[in-house]
């Protein structure tokens, strides 16, 4: 069953994801049940929380919250997230860039898979938290795609010192508009980032480097020890092509690089 709500669509599952704030609601009379339905002030409401990034701080009772509080709460926070394109950072995903009142940490989150992640300013890590809307530990960086989680990392760094100064409030959002660096597309190397995927792909074995090209992102896995020197799709972990063979011949398929590549994603 689903609600239209204008060109979106809530479906019954997402509306009683806030149902115990909904029925204290109720219980206390600050809303109707016809306020749940279609256009009603419930209904429009959550609408809002599901789609803003904002839903990581409230939990499915609102923080025990009265109506009143929270439309305060919502006037005084949503209005400080505004949300940046792929066209203009470079970055996959469409990412939301803050300015709360409140002392929490400056940082920049990201929706994936219906879940929204926040992402440090200062040291570019995924901040330890609550998705109010799953109610899962977002506090480890295998939730977040590899490419994505080293694109974010790199935008930020790029941005840094304007992002700050806009958290800050010490600039407008013209300003950090007009001073923002979108990613570039160019190879990366990221054999000293301090990521748990050198488990998998120790330094002292191999340097990877992170390609975007044409034809999608890839990784090219460089042997210490071998001497071989290969490309893989970071999608799928899959082989793309072959530079140079070192101790191998060219009948090897390097499936057990491939294997490693599908852990590294």
């Amino acid at each position: 069953m689903e609600t239209n709500l204008g060109n979106k669509k809530l479906s019954v599952k997402e509306t009683q994801e806030f149902g115990p704030g909904l029925l204290r609601w109720l219980e206390s009379g600050e809303i109707a049940l016809s306020d749940m339905l279609e256009g009603g002030v419930a209904n429009s409401l959550v609408k809002t929380l599901l789609h803003s990034p904002i839903i990581m701080d409230l939990n499915a009772d609102f923080n025990g919250m009265s109506k009143e509080e929270l439309d305060g709460y919502l006037d005084c926070h949503f209005p400080n997230w505004d949300s940046f394109g792929s066209k203009c950072t470079g970055v996959d995903m469409p990412l939301w860039v803050g300015c709360p009142l409140g002392g929490r940490e400056a940082q920049i989150r990201v929706k994936i898979n219906e879940k929204f992640f926040a992402i440090s300013i200062n040291d570019q890590q995924i901040i330890p938290g609550f998705n109010a809307k799953s109610g899962d530990d977002i506090s480890a960086c295998g939730k977040i795609p590899t490419l994505l989680f080293l694109q974010l990392q790199m935008w930020i760094r790029l941005n840094r010192h304007a992002l700050l100064e806009y958290w800050e409030q010490k600039i407008d959002i013209a300003t950090l508009f007009a001073r923002m660096i979108r990613l570039p597309k160019y190879i990366v190397d990221i054999s000293t980032v301090n990521l748990r995927e050198h488990l998998i792909f120790p330094a002292e074995e191999y340097k990877i480097q992170l390609y975007s090209t044409d034809i999608g992102p890839l990784f090219h896995v460089i042997s210490c020890e071998e001497g071989y020197s290969i490309s893989l799709s970071i999608s799928s972990g899959k082989l793309l092509y072959v530079d140079m063979y070192g101790k191998r011949d060219d009948n090897d398929s390097f499936s057990d690089v491939e294997k490693l590549a599908r852990k590294w994603r």
